[in-house]
């Protein structure tokens, strides 16, 4: 992938359409400069695939104000949730109504800053199962909601009944709800999450609990 990461093909590509809406580059082994060069050039997509390469860092900061739909971290990276968010909502990013990311689990505060965002996965693990970063949620008004977590066989969810009712408290239009954890883990929700979600989400349409 490195031979088509300097500023000439991407520069060229630009030239060559400069209405391109979407683009997807998984698994590129690109790193953040790299990353930054894409996305410099690319400032018309509404789409961006960007996951699974090396470290995001202050690329995404430089999304185009077309940008609707974000799907960027590496679940075998060290870079943090927490980390990414900070830089996607130092620019355009803030703006995105999807957005799909992965990796270390950190503070969702920074949810705050996206006003326009309705369709969410969060793709991630942890070693802490008491924190209460997945209640950061609850200041979303979301559609669709995904949660994932890896490297859980045998261990607690992170997510426990009083995140699930908080994450859920500005939802009321949610139609979708994933949450999926590795084999055999513990999901502590219990029947009382089920009654906060028929209360709190009368709109739901797809429910799917791994348990």
């Amino acid at each position: 992938m490195s031979t088509i990461s300097s500023d000439y093909g991407w520069k060229l590509l630009n030239q060559t359409y400069p209405s391109l809406q979407s683009l997807t580059l998984r698994q590129c082994h690109l790193n953040e400069q790299q990353l930054t060069t894409v996305i410099r050039y690319c400032s018309t997509i509404s789409y961006l695939d960007i996951s699974d390469n090396e470290r995001v860092g202050k690329s995404v900061r430089y999304l185009g104000a077309n940008i609707e739909c974000l799907i960027c971290g590496n679940l075998a990276e060290d870079e943090s949730i927490e980390t990414i968010l900070s830089n996607v909502a130092f620019g355009n990013g803030r703006n995105v109504r999807f957005l799909s990311i992965f990796g270390p689990l950190g503070s969702l505060k920074t949810f705050q800053e996206f006003n326009r965002l309705v369709e969410l996965e969060i793709h991630f693990h942890t070693d802490d199962d008491q924190t209460t970063w997945l209640s950061d949620i609850g200041s979303l008004s979301l559609n669709s909601l995904v949660l994932e977590q890896i490297r859980s066989y045998e261990s607690p969810s992170t997510i426990n009944h009083q995140q699930f009712e908080q994450m859920l408290k500005r939802s009321k239009n949610l139609q979708r709800l994933q949450i999926i954890g590795d084999f055999d883990w513990n999901l502590r929700l219990n029947d009382l999450s089920l009654r906060s979600l028929s209360e709190q989400c009368p709109n739901l349409k797809e429910l799917t609990i791994i348990g």
